[in-house]
């Protein structure tokens, strides 16, 4: 099962890897559509959660998992690793990102 978890990972970040300009900067940059796509304002009972940058790219890092049929844990391992080696200037894309669709969001 472990080797299962791995083979994902690796294949996962190997795609991201390859396709990194799909990923950075964000593929939308409308906070709105952000926003409509996280649906957290969508929800019956909407939560009252800001949108991070970290959250942003971890939704688009799932949109690729689902590819392959990654699991959360996975996905969340990925995303951690695709956030660390980001440099200050591609994260910053998603944080402005992220403080703009709070502003959109009314939270």
């Amino acid at each position: 099962m472990q080797e299962i978890i791995e083979a994902n990972r690796r294949t996962l970040r190997e795609n991201i890897d390859q396709n990194r300009l799909e990923f950075f900067p964000p593929p939308t940059l409308d906070p709105v559509i952000t926003l409509d796509r996280l649906s957290y304002v969508n929800r019956r009972h909407p939560r009252n959660k800001s949108v991070t940058g970290f959250g942003i790219l971890r939704y688009y890092v799932s949109l690729q998992g689902q590819i392959i049929n990654c699991d959360e844990a996975v996905v969340g391992r990925v995303a951690t690793e695709v956030w660390k080696s980001a440099t200050a200037a591609e994260k910053r894309d998603y944080t402005n990102l992220s403080n703009q669709a709070f502003l959109f969001s009314g939270f």
